[in-house]
């Protein structure tokens, strides 16, 4: 099952929460999309995120629902390798 990380490219420490499961996935099921990126914003609108409510600096879709914050971190979590996950 592939998932779609929903993140602020401007933030630096969304950026560097990519970097971390980029370097601690154990399934590289996860696919990564900014909210400045047309495509990070059409996925979230098809996945029933407004433009307006991508404020939100961190959304996870996952089997055609949209995680947001800390649902979205635990959901994450799951693909990591031990001791992360």
């Amino acid at each position: 099952m592939t998932s779609i990380m929903i993140f602020d490219g401007e933030c630096v420490l969304c950026s560097h929460t990519v970097q971390f499961v980029l370097r601690h996935e154990r399934d590289e099921a996860i696919h990564f999309a900014t909210t400045q990126s047309a495509a990070g914003r059409e996925i979230a609108e098809r996945n029933g995120i407004s433009v307006a409510d991508l404020d939100l600096t961190f959304v996870l879709v996952e089997a055609g629902k949209a995680w947001a914050r800390s649902d979205a971190a635990l959901r994450v979590a799951r693909h990591l390798r031990a001791p992360w996950n």
